[in-house]
């Protein structure tokens, strides 16, 4: 009886060692890479360049002066249609450069996106 004492307690002893040693090492080292990258995330420097093609208007995105994104045509579109205005084009630039903002990497266009902003019926 004395014997199934000392093993239970040794059970036991071990589940918490695991236990305490997956909280404290495991845990910990997760929450502060999540805590890293909302606490120590600095918004970029972010600059739009709109040109005009012979298919319609696009645009560059360059972050802290570095070309990120060269844009022609109308993204997640088939085909070579650029937009019809600048106006139209700085809608999804704006889409874009929020996404940028909050680390959404890479900042794609959806479908649903582009129908919200009156590409696609």
């Amino acid at each position: 009886m004395k014997y199934l004492k000392i093993i239970a307690w040794l059970i036991l002893f071990t589940v918490f060692s695991i236990l305490s040693y997956y909280y404290f090492f495991y845990e910990a080292k997760t929450l502060s890479i999540k805590n890293y990258k909302k606490e120590n995330y600095e918004i970029p420097k972010i600059d739009v360049k709109y040109f005009i093609t012979e298919n319609g208007w696009g645009y560059d995105i360059f972050i802290d002066g570095k070309q990120y994104i060269h844009q022609p045509n109308i993204p997640g579109m088939q085909g070579k249609n650029g937009f019809q205005t600048k106006e139209s084009a700085k809608k999804v630039v704006d889409l874009v450069c929020e996404k940028i903002n909050n680390n959404i990497v890479p900042p794609a266009i959806t479908n649903e996106e582009l129908r919200n902003l009156g590409f696609i019926e």
